[in-house]
This record gives structure tokens, sequence and C-alpha cells, in this order.
């Protein structure tokens, strides 16, 4: 729709409580853990959508998982090392970058353009860029509304740097 901000929802299915005091059993049950694992698990539905388009080999996906559980394993254990951070960092990381950071003038990482390539066809492409091209005229023009300056933001991060997360 023109003039609204796009959103994503997201459904998950809980396989463990919100924290130990949030008991385990209640959420046990094994048919429901292995239909959400074997239906509704989001990683599990990505790797099979793009093993089916030819865009990944199954070995690559394995080596990648592969790569990623060695990484996040040294994560955890450099963490469980360090000392805590300082309570002051909390604020810097909040907003790490200086007041009058452009934004459009950072570059991309340098897989970006690969990524995106792989993961976008040539006429989802032209429709992105299309309705970027429509929101930066309402920019220009001094017409954009609130939602679109959002969606024009969000359009313009995700494609310069394919990592770009939002938590809501």
């Amino acid at each position: 729709k023109d003039n609204a901000p796009a959103i994503l929802q997201v459904h998950t299915y809980r396989f463990n409580g919100h924290s130990p005091a949030d008991p385990e059993h209640e959420r046990g049950r094994k048919e429901e853990k292995a239909w959400a694992r074997q239906a509704q698990d989001p990683i599990k539905g990505f790797e099979d959508k793009w093993i089916a388009a030819g865009m990944f080999t199954e070995e690559e996906l394995k080596e990648a998982r592969k790569e990623v559980l060695a990484d996040v394993k040294k994560s955890v254990e450099f963490a469980d090392k360090s000392p805590m951070p300082p309570v002051e960092l909390a604020k810097e990381l909040e907003f790490p970058d200086a007041p009058d950071t452009d934004y459009n003038l950072r570059e991309g990482p340098a897989f970006a353009d690969e990524v995106n390539a792989r993961t976008i066809s040539p006429e989802k492409m032209k429709v992105v860029q299309d309705h970027i091209a429509a929101l930066r005229a309402k920019a220009e023009a001094g017409e954009i509304s609130i939602g679109d300056a959002i969606n024009l933001a969000i359009h313009e991060e995700m494609l310069r740097d394919p990592t770009t997360t939002i938590h809501a």
C-alpha cells in the first residue's frame, strides 16, 4: 500500500519458558516440538527454500552452520572469561555514532552486493528500486509521511547492509 509503513510480523514457537520461573514441563509436548522443528523453523524453511531454488547447496549451508557455531562457541568462551563491562558502556553502545553522522555516506559491507544478488531476483530488485525512487521523490518534494520516511530508511539500509536487523 502507498502511504503506509511496512511491518514484518513473525509468528514463532517458544521451545522453552520465558525464564527459570516459567516451567519447561508446560511446554514439554514432544509431538508439538517435533512439528515446530520440522514445519515451523524459519531457518529450516530458509534452507529448504533456497536449496530448492538452487541458490545454495546442502553442503554450503552445512559448512556455513559449522562456521557460525564455531564462532558462537568462541564468543561464548570469550564472554565467560571476560570481566563485566562498565555500566557506562551501555549508553555508548546505544548511541555509538556522533550526532552528526551522515549514514548516507557509510559504505556497506564488501559482500552486500553479492548477497543481494543471490537473494533478490532482478525483477524483485527492480520493484524495490522503483519503490525507493518513488519514496525519494516524495521526500525531495517535501511530501513524505513519517511512515514512508521510515520505510525508505529501512529499504535503503537493508540493501546497503543485508545483515541489518530490526528489533521492536
